[in-house]
């Protein structure tokens, strides 16, 4: 018998690597107001933090005048878009952990923060949906 029966993830930064995905989303939306940011200062100044608070402290240092909302929105629907369109990469060995976890017949769940439609976009696209009861 096993001394556990069940397994949660996260998904960004567990089962994806995400960071460059929102780190290109973010540049897309600041791009339309002359705003590039470099991968360094994503990873140093945003790398991790919610996406709510991060849209205010981005329009907020670059003076960016828009509702606070609309910029939210905006960034929740293009994520769901790319989660739909675009490959995200799998973390090293996530498949192989699923696999073996599956087989023992662990009950397998997600734990996050990130909406339920990216969610079901990111598994349906990279397959991992067939792992998590």
């Amino acid at each position: 018998m096993p001394k556990f029966k069940a397994v949660l993830f996260d998904l960004d930064g567990t089962l994806i690597d995400s960071e460059f995905f929102h780190f290109e989303c973010w540049n897309e939306i600041l791009e339309e107001h002359g705003v590039k940011l470099t991968y360094e200062d994503w990873l140093k100044n945003y790398a991790g933090i919610p996406m709510p608070a991060n849209a205010k402290s981005l329009t907020e240092k670059y003076g960016i005048v828009t509702l606070l909302e609309e910029t939210i929105n905006k960034r929740e629907n293009l994520t769901l878009e790319r989660f739909k369109t675009k490959d995200v990469i799998l973390m090293p060995y996530v498949t192989t952990i699923l696999d073996f976890f599956h087989q023992k017949k662990l009950v397998i769940a997600l734990v996050t923060s990130s909406p339920r439609q990216d969610v079901e976009a990111v598994f349906e696209r990279n397959g991992l949906g067939k792992y998590f009861n």
